[in-house]
C-alpha cells in the first residue's frame, strides 16, 4: 500500500524550476550526494526500490505513522509502552554537534546526531529536531510540546513548495 510517486509538476517560470530542472544545474558534490544511487524519478516507484535497504534515501511512511514515531522521540523516546530511543540518546539527537555552510546545499546548517535542527527562519519550533526528504515531505519531534508531526505526498514539489512549512507554522 504505497502511493505512486508523481514528478514535481514542471514550472513555466525559468527563474523558478522544479526540483528535477535544477538537477542539471545542480554542482557535482549536490550531484553525487542527491542522485545516489543514480536513478530515474520513476525507478523510485518500482517495488526494487521499495524492497531495497537504502539508507537515508529511500524510507517509506505513512504521515500518521512518521508522526507516531516522532511523537515518541518528542517524549523522551518512549510512548504507550514503547521505547525507540534512551532518553540520553533523545538528548544527544537533539542537541547540536555541527552547523555551518553545508557543502551540498550551500546553506546554513545545524545537525544533531543523525538529525537537522531548526536555523533562522524555520517553521518549527526551537526544541525540534528531524529531517526532511524528497519533494517537501518532513518529519520532525518537539521536545518543547512533547509533539511529532509528519507531512508526506506523493505529489512531488518543486524548488518553491511551501505545503510543509505552512502546515508546520500551523502547528
Amino acid at each position: 500500500r504505497t502511493a505512486t510517486l508523481l514528478e514535481p509538476v514542471p514550472v513555466a517560470d525559468s527563474s523558478s524550476p522544479s526540483n528535477l530542472r535544477e538537477l542539471g544545474r545542480q554542482s557535482e558534490m549536490q550531484k553525487m550526494t542527491l542522485n545516489n544511487p543514480p536513478r530515474r524519478f520513476r525507478a523510485q516507484n518500482t517495488p526494487e526500490w521499495r524492497r531495497a535497504c537504502i539508507p537515508a534515501s529511500n524510507g517509506h511512511a505513512s504521515a500518521r505513522g512518521l508522526a507516531r514515531m516522532y511523537a515518541t522521540l518528542g517524549n523522551g523516546g518512549s510512548l504507550d509502552g514503547v521505547t525507540l530511543m534512551s532518553t540520553d540518546r533523545v538528548r544527544l539527537a537533539s542537541t547540536e554537534q555541527a552547523s555551518g555552510i553545508d557543502a551540498v546545499h550551500n546553506t546554513f546548517q545545524r545537525r544533531g546526531f543523525g538529525y537537522a535542527l531548526p536555523v533562522e527562519g524555520d517553521t518549527r519550533g526551537p526544541g525540534a529536531f528531524g529531517h526532511s526528504g524528497l519533494g517537501g515531505s518532513i518529519g520532525y519531534a518537539d521536545l518543547d510540546h512533547g509533539i511529532g508531526f509528519g507531512y508526506v505526498m506523493n505529489q512531488v514539489g518543486g524548488a518553491n513548495d511551501q505545503r510543509a512549512a505552512e502546515l508546520s507554522r500551523a502547528l
